[in-house]
């Protein structure tokens, strides 16, 4: 993924999270959910973005956080779920697939601490605006929003992937994902056909 470069990779996620419909500003937080090794962070963070990076994938992790250093990004080592506390997580990095879902081929199995948004921001962030959420937790989308109920409110912009990515059966959790932003009055004003991201705006902001 990076034989063209680092700044290559980053502008492509920055491509499929539909960032040229979201003008990030210096001193803006983003979060970044399912961030891997870090890169659609780093691309946020050049544009000056106060970034937060949750990775459950241990190995993941350490990548991230080596990748954080002097950044603007800070990593964090937990889920992001329905619940707090402790969660099966299906390790599978080798292939991409890591999840809170059992994606079959043969991922191993761990346990890793979870948080929800809500638990997560009146602790981290109590009081201001978000302006961007990348949600990309490989099938458990619908499980972070349920989550995030008391603060979704605060966010700008979402850009979810709803892509067929939800357990053995590999379902797509975009229907879900649409269906309860606009509940929460964020219509949809883009989609990218790669990964099923649907971007969408408050529209009380």
């Amino acid at each position: 993924m990076q034989m063209k470069g680092l700044a290559e990779r980053q502008s492509e996620l920055a491509q499929i999270y539909l960032q040229n419909l979201v003008d990030i500003s210096e001193d803006e937080i983003v979060l970044d959910c399912g961030a891997h090794i870090g890169e659609f962070g780093l691309h946020c963070s050049r544009k000056g973005a106060k970034v937060f990076a949750f990775e459950p994938d241990p190995t993941e992790f350490r990548a991230l956080k080596i990748n954080s250093k002097d950044t603007g990004i800070t990593p964090i080592n937990r889920a992001l779920a329905a619940t707090s506390g402790i969660l099966d997580f299906y390790d599978a990095n080798n292939k991409g697939d890591s999840s809170l879902f059992n994606p079959g081929n043969d991922a191993s199995h761990i346990r890793v601490n979870s948080t929800t948004l809500d638990s997560f921001l009146s602790e981290y962030y109590p009081e201001g605006p978000i302006k961007h959420l990348k949600l990309e937790a490989e099938g458990a989308e619908p499980e972070i929003l349920e989550g995030a109920r008391g603060s979704l409110k605060r966010f700008h912009y979402i850009a979810a992937a709803g892509g067929p990515e939800r357990g053995i059966s590999h379902e797509t959790t975009l229907a879900k994902i649409t269906e309860r932003l606009h509940d929460n009055g964020f219509p949809m004003i883009g989609f990218g056909a790669r990964y099923y991201v649907g971007l969408s705006k408050n529209k009380s902001i």
